[in-house]
């Protein structure tokens, strides 16, 4: 029927690149636009929640991500348009592993469906309060300080 053929169409931009994908096209889940970009997609496209649960064993996630956005590509290419938009930087003024994916969590939450990629710098900035600080006005002027610091220093 007319539906299995649409889903076995949309299966086939799961399994492999588009056949046009030029060799400078590149994908990678290790760059932080790029992962922002699958979870983007994750929540804009239902066919890739569809169907991941089931390819994503047979081939490595990447892969699946780098074929479906070589098909993206393809298509935003033939409407004119270009294949990336810039990334904004964002540079976060610390090392902390949890302070930067709240910092990446936020911005994909906050700017989804915008069309906006982000590019993500920790910094070691000081805060110039304790360690532990002590209450909303210290823990804020800490974040302030280590903000000044990244808008300084880049």
């Amino acid at each position: 029927t007319a539906g299995k053929r649409v889903a076995r169409a949309n299966l086939g931009v799961f399994r492999a690149a588009h056949p046009e994908t030029p060799p400078e096209f590149s994908f990678d889940l290790d760059r932080p636009a790029d992962l922002q970009a699958a979870v983007a997609a994750s929540a804009l496209d239902p066919t890739i929640n569809k169907f991941k649960p089931s390819l994503v064993p047979r081939i490595p996630e990447d892969e699946f991500y780098f074929n479906y956005f070589s098909h993206v590509y393809h298509l935003r290419r033939a409407l004119g348009e270009a294949a990336r938009p810039a990334a904004t930087k964002v540079f976060v003024g610390s090392h902390n592993p949890v302070k930067l994916n709240a910092c990446k969590r936020a911005f994909i939450t906050a700017f989804q469906g915008q069309g906006k990629r982000f590019e993500f710098f920790a910094v070691e900035a000081p805060s110039g309060v304790q360690d532990q600080p002590i209450g909303d006005d210290e823990t804020r002027m800490g974040a302030l300080n280590r903000a000044r610091f990244c808008l300084e220093e880049r």
